[in-house]
């Protein structure tokens, strides 16, 4: 599957002086697509445990909640290689981090039990495929369509240590500190439109809907991610709408120039 994908980044980088027009180049960004709902439903379960320690009257002290994991805002760059009056072909990437940690101790007796959680995320997608031209006057509205790649980074470092005297539970979140990753691809499609605000210059928007496979989070032993200790893996889900606002400049080639 690799070496699919870089014969595909090949044709496309060998392909570039044979365009027969400019070059548009574009920035943006807007709210990320993946969603965690595997890994917030087992936040969800760490809060439910914390909110109880932090009620039981005989241990002073309180851990606040630890916030839901979200996908935040990712930021974009790609281009576009114009081959003909309307179609163009190219790329884009995107990325975006997040976070989330919580912090704090109980004490009973001469007893301290310190709980720390820290979890992060980091998605990097690529996106290889082709464009083309619906308007493009006063206004462009194109079509866009390609493959996907997605990486994503999870990093977690838990202290969870209970105090002897709080009743036995059947879970218990995984201690210690751990990094996985999962690989996902697939599809993605959508429009975007571009208004001209100088020869060279465009303000643009574009919404797609992105449908990649499920990618499970392991690490390098192949152990998946188990934030709860529930004994079930965790997944993450980078499929979904990405919407994102930007500018793009226009760059004419040497190469690509027409004559009359």
């Amino acid at each position: 599957m690799k070496r699919r994908w870089l014969g595909f980044v090949l044709v496309l980088i060998g392909s570039v002086p044979l365009c027969a027009g400019p070059l548009e180049l574009f920035i943006g960004a807007g709210p990320g697509a993946a969603t965690f709902d595997e890994v917030n439903a087992s936040i969800e379960v760490i809060n439910v445990l914390l909110r109880d320690l932090n009620d039981t009257p005989t241990f002073e002290g309180d851990v606040p909640d630890l916030p839901l994991l979200t996908s935040g805002t990712a930021y974009q760059g790609g281009e576009w290689y114009r081959s003909s009056e309307r179609l163009s072909f190219g790329g884009k990437i995107e990325a975006f981090h997040s976070e989330t940690t919580t912090d704090g101790s109980y004490t009973q007796g001469g007893e301290t039990s310190k709980i720390a959680i820290a979890l992060s995320t980091t998605s990097v997608s690529v996106v290889l495929g082709g464009r083309y031209d619906i308007l493009t006057n006063p206004v462009q509205l194109a079509v866009e369509l390609g493959a996907a790649y997605a990486y994503s980074g999870f990093a977690s470092d838990i202290t969870f240590e209970i105090p002897a005297s709080y009743p036995p539970i059947s879970i218990h979140p995984r201690e210690g500190r751990g990094r996985y990753s999962a690989h996902s691809f697939g599809l993605e499609g959508g429009l975007s439109l571009s208004l001209p605000i100088a020869e060279w210059l465009s303000v643009r928007a574009s919404v797609a809907y992105r449908l990649l496979s499920e990618g499970r989070l392991t690490d390098l032993t192949g152990a998946g991610l188990d934030i709860d200790g529930d004994g079930r893996a965790e997944t993450v889900d980078l499929s979904g709408v990405t919407v994102e606002f930007g500018l793009s400049f226009i760059v004419n080639l040497p190469w690509g120039e027409r004559k009359e």
